[in-house]
Parts: C-alpha cells; sequence; structure tokens
C-alpha cells in the first residue's frame, strides 16, 4: 500500500502537462499496488512502458477532467481500479459520481502507444442527465451545446479524447431521451424518442418536440457548435394555440408543414412551408414565407405572406405573433371575400388584427361589399373574434338603397346565428321610408342556414331571405306590427295583412305584393265593396307601378298617374276616410309635399249605397296647383268638379235615362236628360237637379202618393195613365236641396207632368233610410170636383184647379202617405236656388232656359195660384 505514485510515474520521464492527468489531477487516500512488473532497460528507463503491467486500486477515488475550472467537480468514486497494460492506462471507477450524477460504466484510458501523442479518452456510459455541470464540461472544452436538460434522464455513450502533447479535444456520443425537457433560448421544451449525436462540435438530432401545450413536432438537423451555426427541420404534428374563447389548431393535412430553422451568429430565423389551419371552424390556409425567430420570445415577424380562408377568402398578411406571450400584431390587406351572400367589391382593404387575450380587427378604410347582391358599404369599424363569434362592436354601414345605420352585434359562424342592432337608422329607398318611420336601435336576427341568408326584424315583423340564385324577399307578415312605426299607414289605418317586396337578383327592379284586408273599401265590384286589396307591382329606377284587384294600375315617379276599367269608387268611404284623416296627418312637418296626381277610368262608377250611383263611361282626375279638377263622361253628358281645400263646386249636363235611373236607384227612367249644380264642402253643401222630357217608372214613393190620390173619390176625374205599366211622363222635375251630415233638406221640390203636377218640401235622412216631406198634388182637371161643395172645399179651397196635400213618412224605399190637407206646402223659387248656388253663368243659363219660364208661369203656390 502505498500514499502516492508520483515517483512511481517520474521514472517514465513524461512531460509535465502529460504527467500531470495522472498524478496531480487523479487524486486518492490510498493505492493499493496489486500487481507489478515490467522490464526498466538501464540505458532507456523510458521503455519500461513497453513492458509495465500493473494493477492499482485507489481509494477515494478523485477524477479531475476540466483543470482549472473551479465550477466544475471532479469525478469521485469510493475507490477505482488502474491497470496499465500495453501502453495504456485504464481508470476504471466504481460507481462514479459526477456533481452527485451516477455516470454508470465510465473509464479513462490514456495512450502512450505514441509518445508524440499522447491521447486521453473518457468514456462514459450512462443514464444522466444533460444539466448545468455537463454544459460545463463541455463548453470547458469548447464544445457549447445549444441547449440543456432540466428533467428526465438520456442514455448516454459520450467518448471524450484529448490530446495531451498537442491540448487537441475531439468528442462523439449518442445521447438518447425517452422522455425529457430541454431548455433552449430559456423553455422548456419536451422531448420523447430523440437521439442526438455528438460528434466533435457537430450535433445532430432527431425526435419528436413539444412546448407546452402549443405544439408537438418532428424535429431533425445539425448544430455546428463552433461556428454557432444550425440547421433543424421541424415538422409541426400537432398545434393548439387558446386565443381567447378561440382555438387556433393545425389543420388535418396529408402533407405536415415544415419549418426550416437557422441559427446563425447574427440571429436565428425560419422558412416556413405553406400550412392549413383551423381558427375555431375557419378554415385557413397560410403560405410559405421566411422570418426572423426569436427563441427566447418564441416570436415569429412575418413578412407579406398570402392567407386564405376556404372556399372564397384571400388576403396578405404581415406582423408579429408570439407563441410564449400569445400576442399578435398583423396587417392585412384583404383581397378577396366570396362566401356564399357576402362578396368583397373593393379592390382591397387593410384590416389590422390584435390579439393580446381577445383578437380584435380594426379597418380604418371604407370598403364596398355585396351582401345577396346590394351593394353595401362599410366605414371605418372594429370587430372582436373568439368561438366562433365575430362581434362588431363599433360599425355603421349603409345597406344599397335602404339604409344607412350605425350597427353592433355578433355573428357565430358555426351555428350560423347571429343578432344585431341597427341605431341611428335613416332610411335611403324613397318609397320603402315613405312607408316606415322607425325608432332607434332596431333589432335584426340572422341566420345564414343552408346556405341561405334569413335576416328577421321581430319589432316590424319582417323576414328578409335569399335565394341560391342571390335573389331576396322581404316580408311583412303582419302591418298590425308594423302599424305603430308607419305614419302612412297610421293615416291610412292600414293595419293587418301583409306586404312582400323581392328581387331576382339583388338589385331592382323589385317586385312587391301585399294582401290587405281594409276597413276602408274604396273600391266596388258590381255593386260589392271590396274588403280586401290585393296589389302587385313593382319598383324600378323609373318610379313605382302597381295593380290593384286586378282593376286599378299605378304608377308613380315624380308624379302619381292612376287608371282603371270596371271598378267603382265607394264615394261615402271615401268622405268618411277623409273626415277621419285630415291630409296633413300623415305629413311631418317641413315635409310637406303637392304631389302631382292624375287618375283615368273607364267603365266606372261613383258607388253611393246599393241601387245609388253615378255612372261615368270615362273620369279624369288631377291636381293643378292645390286644386283637383275632375271630368266625368257618360254617354253625351258630363260632369266637371272642382275641389280646392275642403270646398268644391260641381256641374252636369245632358246625362241620359241611364244614368238618372242609376242615380237615383228606387227610380226607373225612359228617355230625357238631367243637368246637376252643386256646391259647398264634403259634408255641408247645397245642389240642384233638373230633369227634363223623361217617363218616371217604378218609383216606390211616386206609387204610394199616386196610389194614395186615387182613393179618394173627389179624384177620380184626374185622368191619371196607369203608372204602373206605362210610367209618369214628365215635363220637367227640379229638386233643390242642402246637405249635411248626410241629412238632405229639399227646400223645393216641384215636378211637373201632363196629367198632374207636384210641389213639396221636407227632409230625407240617408243613413237611416228615413223621409218626411209634404207635397202637393195639382190636377189638370179643371171642373169636376166643384160638384161636391164640402169636399171641394176642403180639398181645393178657393183654387181654380184642384189639388191635395200628402203628407210622406216613414221608410225611405216604401214609404207611408197620408192627408195634410191643413198644412201649406212653401217651396222657393227655381231662380232663387240657382242664385244661392252662384253657379258659372253658362251654367245658370243652360238649367234657367225655357223650362223655368214656363215654370214660373205655371207652378201654382200653395193657393193654386199662377
Amino acid at each position: 500500500m502505498i500514499n502516492d505514485i508520483t515517483p512511481f510515474v517520474d521514472l517514465f520521464g513524461l512531460d509535465n502537462n502529460i504527467q500531470r492527468w495522472i498524478t496531480e489531477y487523479l487524486q486518492g487516500s490510498r493505492y493499493h499496488l496489486t500487481s507489478f512488473k515490467g522490464a526498466i532497460p538501464w540505458h532507456k528507463p523510458e521503455a519500461v512502458l513497453d513492458t509495465l503491467y500493473a494493477e492499482v486500486k485507489v481509494d477515494d477515488f478523485e477524477y479531475t477532467f476540466a483543470p482549472g475550472n473551479p465550477g466544475l467537480q471532479p469525478v469521485k468514486a469510493d475507490y477505482t481500479d488502474l491497470l496499465f497494460n500495453n501502453k495504456i492506462l485504464t481508470i476504471i471507477p466504481h460507481e462514479p459520481l459526477f456533481h452527485e450524477q451516477g455516470v454508470g460504466d465510465s473509464h479513462v484510458n490514456i495512450d502512450f502507444t505514441d509518445p508524440a501523442d499522447i491521447i486521453l479518452t473518457v468514456t462514459i456510459k450512462t443514464f444522466a442527465r444533460a444539466d448545468d455541470d455537463i454544459l460545463t464540461l463541455l463548453n470547458h472544452y469548447h464544445i457549447p451545446l445549444p441547449f440543456k436538460q432540466t428533467a428526465g434522464k438520456t442514455k448516454t455513450d459520450f467518448t471524450l479524447a484529448i490530446n495531451l502533447n498537442k491540448q487537441q479535444v475531439s468528442t462523439s456520443g449518442t445521447f438518447l431521451i425517452d422522455e425529457g425537457i430541454i431548455e433552449f433560448g430559456g423553455k422548456n421544451y419536451s422531448v420523447t424518442d430523440t437521439s442526438i449525436v455528438l460528434e466533435n462540435s457537430n450535433i445532430s438530432i432527431n425526435g419528436v418536440i413539444s412546448f407546452e401545450k402549443l405544439f408537438v413536432a418532428g424535429i431533425n438537423g445539425t448544430f455546428e457548435t463552433a461556428a454557432g451555426t444550425g440547421d433543424i427541420n421541424i415538422t409541426l404534428e400537432q398545434i393548439k394555440f387558446k386565443a381567447g374563447e378561440s382555438d387556433l389548431t393545425l389543420g388535418e393535412s396529408k402533407t405536415k408543414p415544415v419549418i426550416q430553422y437557422h441559427i446563425r451568429p447574427d440571429g436565428h430565423s425560419v422558412n416556413v412551408s405553406s400550412s392549413s389551419w383551423a381558427l375555431d371552424s375557419l378554415q385557413l390556409t397560410l403560405g410559405p414565407f421566411s422570418s426572423p425567430f426569436s427563441p427566447k420570445k418564441l416570436s415569429i415577424d412575418f413578412p407579406p405572406t398570402l392567407l386564405t380562408i376556404l372556399p372564397g377568402v384571400s388576403s396578405k398578411i404581415s406582423g408579429s405573433f408570439s407563441f410564449k406571450e400569445k400576442k399578435a400584431a398583423f396587417h392585412c390587406d384583404l383581397l378577396k371575400y366570396q362566401v356564399r351572400d357576402l362578396t368583397l367589391e373593393s379592390s382591397s382593404v387593410p384590416f389590422f388584427i390584435q390579439y393580446d387575450q381577445d383578437l380584435t380587427i380594426r379597418t380604418e378604410k371604407t370598403s364596398h361589399w355585396m351582401v345577396n347582391n346590394i351593394l353595401t358599404t362599410l366605414y371605418p369599424s372594429e370587430f372582436k373574434y373568439g368561438d366562433n363569434v365575430l362581434s362588431i362592436t363599433n360599425g355603421r354601414i349603409i345597406y344599397g338603397d335602404f339604409f344607412d345605420s350605425q350597427i353592433s352585434g355578433h355573428y357565430n359562424s358555426l351555428s350560423r346565428q347571429g343578432g344585431f342592432i341597427l341605431e341611428d337608422l335613416h332610411l335611403k329607398e324613397k318609397n320603402i321610408g315613405h312607408l316606415l318611420d322607425l325608432p332607434d336601435g332596431i333589432s335584426v336576427e340572422v341566420s345564414g342556414k343552408n346556405d341561405r341568408l334569413v335576416i328577421n326584424v321581430p319589432e316590424l315583423d319582417l323576414m328578409i331571405s335569399t335565394d341560391e340564385n342571390k335573389g331576396w324577399s322581404a316580408t311583412f307578415h303582419d302591418l298590425a306590427t308594423l302599424h305603430q312605426h308607419s305614419a302612412l299607414l297610421q293615416h291610412y289605418s292600414l293595419d293587418s295583412g301583409s306586404i312582400k317586396i323581392a328581387s331576382k337578383n339583388g338589385k331592382k327592379p323589385y317586385s312587391f305584393s301585399a294582401d290587405i284586408p281594409y276597413r276602408y273599401p274604396f273600391l266596388v265590384k258590381d255593386d260589392v265593396p271590396a274588403a280586401h286589396l290585393n296589389i302587385t307591382g313593382g319598383i324600378t329606377e323609373e318610379g313605382l307601378r302597381a295593380t290593384v284587384n286586378d282593376a286599378i294600375q299605378i304608377h308613380y315617379s315624380d308624379q302619381l298617374i292612376i287608371t282603371s276599367k270596371g271598378v267603382g269608387l265607394n264615394i261615402p268611404v271615401i268622405v268618411t276616410f277623409f273626415k277621419e284623416h285630415p291630409r296633413t296627418a300623415a305629413v311631418k312637418p317641413g315635409k310637406k309635399k303637392t304631389l302631382k296626381y292624375s287618375f283615368n277610368a273607364t267603365d266606372s262608377i261613383l258607388f253611393f249605397r246599393p241601387g245609388n250611383k253615378i255612372l261615368a263611361d270615362r273620369m279624369q282626375i288631377e291636381n293643378v296647383d292645390s286644386k283637383l279638377i275632375m271630368r266625368l263622361d257618360h254617354g253625351s253628358g258630363f260632369i266637371t268638379l272642382d275641389l280646392e281645400g275642403d270646398n268644391f263646386s260641381l256641374k252636369g249636363k245632358n246625362l241620359d235615362h241611364t244614368f238618372m235611373s242609376a242615380l237615383a236607384g228606387e227610380a226607373q227612367f225612359e228617355n230625357g236628360q238631367m243637368s246637376i249644380a252643386a256646391k259647398g264642402m264634403s259634408d255641408k253643401f247645397s245642389a240642384l237637379f233638373k230633369l227634363e222630357d223623361t217617363i218616371l217608372k217604378k218609383m216606390k214613393s211616386l206609387q204610394n202618393i199616386l196610389a194614395f190620390a186615387n182613393t179618394i173619390p173627389a179624384l177620380i176625374t184626374f185622368s191619371l195613365p196607369e203608372y204602373n205599366s206605362r210610367g209618369l211622363p214628365l215635363s220637367s222635375a227640379v229638386v233643390g236641396m242642402t246637405f249635411e251630415g248626410g241629412m238632405a233638406t229639399i227646400e223645393s221640390f216641384t215636378m211637373e207632368s201632363p196629367e198632374i203636377n207636384i210641389t213639396g218640401n221636407g227632409w230625407i235622412n240617408f243613413p237611416q233610410n228615413k223621409i218626411d216631406m209634404d207635397f202637393n198634388l195639382v190636377t189638370q182637371a179643371s171642373t169636376n170636383i166643384k160638384k161636391i161643395p164640402l169636399a171641394g172645399y176642403v180639398l181645393t179651397g178657393d183654387e181654380k184647379r184642384p189639388s191635395i196635400i200628402v203628407k210622406v213618412s216613414g221608410d225611405l224605399r216604401d214609404p207611408k202617405v197620408e192627408n195634410s190637407m191643413m198644412k201649406e206646402v212653401v217651396t222657393l223659387p227655381f231662380k232663387i236656388l240657382l242664385r244661392t248656388l252662384a253657379l258659372p253663368f253658362h251654367l245658370v243659363d243652360s238649367m234657367a232656359g225655357p223650362a223655368e219660364d214656363k215654370q214660373d208661369k205655371e207652378s201654382p203656390n200653395i193657393k193654386g195660384e199662377k
């Protein structure tokens, strides 16, 4: 047993730089020499190495691999075996430790075969960890690894060779990591099934690497540690990046994207092949690009790179993205967007995309889009995206010619459902804008299922839908819902029914249809008021066209033109409507505008009630300035009407017996003609009717009067014709009346016939179908009745011509007639009536001609005087 082997090593005559690897760096408390043999030539003692064989056991063994480096401990063992044979010194420690790590089946050889190149070889075969101490050892020999192992064990087969004469170092080794963690660029990566091959300063790596839960990738490549360079191919297998409520994952493409990672002394960079991704349900494809890379920040600076979103979205993006910090900032030029009903019309649109806990998208430039083939303008806006939901937090759009609005809301691309709020809404389409007066903050529901866009506006009961040909339709299902938002509908009391507007290709012309049950049946067909309005039509650039109940044609552009055939106008309903709806009620202050209009009708009527109507072969109504002018033609006769404000004047002449029969209703006429004059307001006016040279038939009131007259024996000499079969010939008949509130006050009634003259006054209540009138009946017989003194006096008084006074009352259609002998009937002279009406001069002349003179001369008063 010896304590120091230096004297023995001195015998070899080794250089001190070599000998210290045996005597200085190898330390022990005791040396046990178990075998020692060989020949020592006296003339050449160093030749002892040729034959020397020695075995030594060293207790408390320590061996220093990196002399002069205080940061490294020596390899330690309880004991070690030293064997010298064939000029090779082998040091075999027992269960050695290096910085408390076991170094397994490891040994050191010092080969003295070539004295000029004495080689020290360290062989390590163990399961160890390439931690800071191992890296410090390698750095000591100028072999800097770019990573270290922080967890797991590495199967190591490592050889370190040092030329002790020349101080040259070479290394080789294989490191196999089944599962562990390595640190690179300050970040920990998990590695599995990874092999690292070291050949001097060249390191080859092949395996699988992952970072947190972000990605899994295959990795292979080389580092040249001496030059500080490396080229590694990283094949991305899995990526899952949590972006707020969204997931960014690698697409399921058969060809996995490859990142060529280049390490250079002046910085790191990557070349990335094209790759497929999924942002929630969105499928994205990123084109190839090259970029600087920061391993510390795990960040990439993107150059302009093509990004497409299938099937019809493409853009170029540039900016930075950090996996570790989970932040991104991109500039995006949207080049194409064509997805179902949404198409980008602008050549490109710049967007700014930022992610920091949530994804924000902003545009600072106005862009143009086609939504359902309707040109839509998007002003600078801000969006948020997360979990398949795109939200617009601040935006403004112009939707075609329809509306301009601030918009906020969201759309879920997975469920294809969304909801938006339209604020500060301005309707632009004038034909629809006149219809609606919307409140602020309209809710809109959007559905994109089955490749169709469906928009619901619950507050208006409105549904807008599209079809596969980019056509759209907008349906107001119930006007009762829309009624409260439309001054026009309120004005016209349109509170039920439906309206549909549609476009075949998203552009004008628009077609529309409506089915409206209406409380004001303005139209009459076959004497039956129309309770429903069925409307079809279209809106073009030139204006609006519509058909109502297959009978009325409407054209509106800069003026309103209405034509009709075979349909009548319900005058009482129209009068009632205008009473209940003043014309200014639907016009907002400051927006009143005179609408130019005209109405032309053929084969029409003005309907008053069943059996009472005005026939019109042709009728024309138009407005000139603030005045309404109407002309109605029937046969060779006509009626003209001037209406200004609530005041009107009317005149008519040459109106034949068909016209008179239709107007009178309960009466029928044969031959003859009628003239009309009227003046006043719609609910209060005066009117004068004059009939000439006609035969009156089937008038119930007259029948009852004549039947009453025939029951008086004193009148048996009247020589009246058989009224029921032939009718009553009339030379003339004049009715003068005032009309107010449905009540006609008959101020003068005169009727002249070859057999009998009748004068009268009273009233008729048309709404209640009541009559109350007194009449004088004067026969043309001259003397017979005076043969009965008492009856003659009672019935005729001192009159030269016999007459009888009767009262007609009760039901207008079947009145009661009774004797009213003691009451005088006072009627106004015809000329006074004309002056009261103050009609135009030519009309007065036409009505106050020979018939009037005859009346003045022959019509009796209550006393029978001429």
